[in-house]
């Protein structure tokens, strides 16, 4: 696992080197970066695969090949391949919906979604692949999956997550200041930013639970059970920005987000009380659902606090850059440390 997440970093390398080196030219050669950054990760993986002994001679061969296991494979992750293929559905009818509403609404709901993604890949997605590996080798070596590995994610998730969520939520108006004062945005769509993501905060601690109770899932072989759930969730958050948007305006897309993003969650966690016990489900559900309480205390006790700190950090392209890696350094450290010295262990299970 460990060598392939190396490619990825090339594809931001070049993202980055690109928008530095770029910054005065035409947004279309940016791509070209990107492009170039692909290229590398994709030759990466091949010396990968050549190193390993894999070629197109012995690809298929009866040594390396195995039919019976790659049809076991196929099996087991077509319904996850359909969840993915089906999940697109749902940003193509939010952004239908959006056209229908006051102009620039499109383009905002663009921008707010890669302001999300940002916590999302550089917390979530990352906690998440690195749980992976750990929770298929416990598997794989016929142990118990352990809880108490789980609940070191989710509880490193939600410390990192929460001021996040509470930042988005109770500072909103004062992100899209920013964006107002750096992009070519006018008072209304500034305004429609802030409902934004105030109503979308509330989905980047489900989110992120979701992405690591699949992954628990998948690593015991149970694909099915994050395809159902992520099916009725997809249909459950088209009924709710088709019934939303509609009477709200364009906050109904973030909100049906975060409906959908909860509803999620909680279904993951009760199937995983219905097959494990009572038990685990809550040593998973007390974290997740913990922060979401606390968050809106949080914002109603101190508003802005978090935003306070971001006044210290350095300004300018530079500045940014440097800042988002000394969080990064400072989210390794900290999640190294954390599951040195962290919670307290708990019993096993069997998922």
């Amino acid at each position: 696992f460990a060598k392939p997440a190396v490619g990825p970093l090339f594809v931001n390398i070049f993202i980055i080197g690109g928008i530095l080196l770029l910054y005065d030219s035409p947004i279309e050669n940016l791509g070209f970066a990107v492009i170039f950054g692909a290229a590398v990760q994709l030759i990466w993986l091949f010396c990968l695969l050549f190193s390993s002994g894999i070629s197109a001679k012995n690809a298929f061969s009866r040594e390396t090949f195995k039919s019976e296991i790659f049809m076991v494979f196929l099996k087991q992750t077509a319904p996850v391949a359909m969840w993915i293929f089906l999940t697109p559905i749902v940003p193509l009818f939010e952004r239908y919906l959006m056209s229908l509403q006051q102009e620039g609404s499109v383009a905002i709901l663009n921008y707010t979604d890669k302001i999300l993604y940002l916590p999302l890949g550089v917390i979530s997605i990352s906690l998440a692949n690195a749980a992976f590996p750990n929770l298929s080798l416990a598997v794989l070596e016929k142990r118990n999956v352990r809880i108490e590995l789980l609940e070191k994610f989710l509880w490193l998730l939600v410390i990192c997550m929460f001021p996040i969520q509470v930042l988005m939520n109770s500072c909103s108006l004062e992100i899209s200041q920013i964006i107002y004062q750096r992009g070519q945005f006018g008072e209304l769509e500034s305004r429609l930013t802030t409902d934004l993501l105030s109503a979308y905060s509330w989905s980047l601690i489900p989110v992120s639970g979701t992405l690591l109770l699949n992954r628990l899932f998948f690593a015991a072989g149970q694909f099915k059970i994050p395809f159902f759930a992520g099916l009725v969730t997809i249909l459950l958050q088209l009924s709710a920005d088709a019934f939303l948007v509609p009477r709200f305006g364009p906050i109904g897309i973030g909100w049906g987000a975060s409906i959908a993003s909860i509803f999620q969650t909680t279904a993951l966690l009760a199937i995983l009380g219905f097959k494990s016990g009572t038990g685990v489900a809550w040593y998973c559900a007390k974290p997740l659902f913990l922060a979401l309480i606390l968050a809106e205390g949080f914002n109603l006790v101190l508003p802005g606090f978090f935003y306070q700190l971001f006044v210290f950090l350095p300004s300018g392209k530079m500045g940014s850059l440097l800042a988002l890696s000394a969080s990064w350094v400072l989210f390794q450290t900290f999640s190294i440390l954390f599951f040195r010295y962290g919670l307290p262990r708990t019993k096993s299970c069997e998922v």
